[in-house]
């Protein structure tokens, strides 16, 4: 027989944040736990149980700092377009590459999968088949999480004010490209790179997506296109570019507009014009 006891507590105000902060930590455990349960399944109809995640401990240390090692000021400021072609094409024209390190891994997952399907339910080998579908799954998350830190890490050392959009990518993962979004993972870059912008003293503003890539970045005219088609051709300034280069000009733009005081940028957009 178990018995339990339950008191109310009456924490003191340091006590609560404590408190709160477990909390916090424990709902954050859940939510990437089933997240990853959840992507397994969408992207490759598997099924992950408790025990076949995170196989492993992993402790954290916090420690005080006097004060966060801020980057040299930098008066740079640069749009993102996030994309599935690219993992991303900046106002200056430049691309970032789509490793797709879930499509490269596709075949030794389908091979797990399948000696996972023949073994026997219940059984150790069958076990044993789930726990290296698991380990191929989080080679796949680890390789994903290396490349967004280092592409965030990159970009907050060369420009001052990062623009991106401001996305709601939950639900664009449950669209019809649902396996190119949780791919690419926009999500965790994000916010990477909102966390190493605030510990080097960059700042990153997040933009309204609305019309980005339908709006000429020039001069403002609006000309549908679908999502085939990924030359803009502007019928009335006669600006020629790659579709997502012009939506990030106009994510950095419309980032601009909502940072007042930050005008040796505005430059930079019409340098990038001049370029295109």
């Amino acid at each position: 027989m178990r018995r339990t006891y339950r008191y109310r507590l009456y924490p003191t105000r340091q006590q609560a944040a404590a408190l709160g902060t477990q909390v916090d930590e424990a709902c954050r455990l859940y939510n990437a736990a089933l997240d990853e349960r959840r992507s397994a399944w969408r992207m490759h109809g598997i099924s992950i149980r408790y025990l076949d995640q995170a196989g492993r401990w992993d402790v954290g240390f916090v420690v005080e700092i006097p004060e966060p090692e801020l980057l040299p000021a930098c008066e740079v400021a640069v749009g993102i377009d996030v994309g599935l072609t690219t993992f991303a094409v900046l106002s200056d024209g430049s691309e970032i590459a789509n490793p797709r390190h879930f499509r490269a891994a596709e075949r030794r997952l389908r091979v797990a999968q399948r000696k996972l399907a023949r073994r026997r339910r219940r059984s150790r080998r069958r076990l044993k088949a789930r726990q290296g579908v698991a380990r191929l799954h989080a080679h796949v998350r680890n390789q994903r999480r290396d490349v967004h830190h280092k592409t965030a890490r990159a970009l907050v050392e060369r420009y001052g004010l990062v623009a991106v959009e401001d996305l709601n990518t939950r639900a664009l993962a449950g669209s019809l490209l649902a396996k190119s979004v949780d791919d690419a993972g926009w999500g965790q870059f994000l916010s990477i790179l909102a966390d190493k912008a605030a510990c080097a003293g960059r700042r990153l503003v997040r933009a309204n997506p609305a019309g980005t890539t339908q709006a000429c970045s020039a001069c403002g005219v609006v000309v549908p296109k679908t999502l085939a088609e990924r030359w803009r051709d502007c019928p009335t300034c006669g600006l020629s570019l790659g579709r997502d280069h012009n939506a990030a000009l106009n994510i950095l733009r419309r980032a601009l507009d909502q940072t007042p005081g930050w005008g040796v940028q505005a430059a930079t957009v019409e340098d990038a014009h001049a370029v295109a």
